[in-house]
């Protein structure tokens, strides 16, 4: 029996020019990658992250957005994180998502203790992370089918801007 020692992910194009996700496993025992490939489940995969903006699909989005497996909502109007109530993201909510992924920017922030307390009480995960990370989570999350939203902060407010 093979016991797998880490695996990792990359994404291709396939003949069709659908984005697939790769999954490699490399075995303790062998030292030979596992090509497993997995189609596509959602058409909302983000491509890219820079600063300052991220590209989902074809599209270049440079504002504040959230994302589901298959909505991109955008018009977000997102405060200080540390100021966050469970009321804020009401709309988000009623779509009952099985976790919440908050991406905090370029750096990595930490929401207030109420409003994890109180997602959790509903039963939904919630996690923080820099927008890189969370991107990148989202769209593995979403590769297994996960029901997951996105909050992801792409700018922010300009009078919460720390050029440091």
């Amino acid at each position: 029996m093979l016991v797998p020692l880490f695996t990792y992910f990359d994404l291709f194009f396939d003949d069709g020019a659908r984005l697939q996700q790769r999954t490699h496993f490399k075995s303790v025992f062998v030292g030979i990658p596992v090509n497993l490939t997995r189609d596509q489940i959602s058409a909302v995969t983000v491509h890219q992250v820079k600063p300052g903006a991220i590209t989902v699909g074809d599209e270049t989005i440079t504002e504040n957005v959230v994302l589901f497996r298959d909505i991109i909502q955008r018009g977000i109007a997102l405060g200080k994180i540390e100021a966050l109530r469970e009321q804020d993201l009401d709309e988000l909510l009623s779509k009952q998502p099985e976790i919440v992924i908050f991406g905090t920017g370029w750096k990595s922030q930490r929401p207030p203790r109420d409003l994890v307390f109180a997602l959790a009480r509903r039963g939904i995960g919630f996690e923080t992370m820099d927008t890189p990370a969370a991107c990148r989570t989202f769209n593995i999350l979403v590769s297994e089918g996960r029901d997951v939203a996105a909050i992801l902060i792409i700018r922010p407010p300009e009078n919460c801007r720390n050029d440091s």
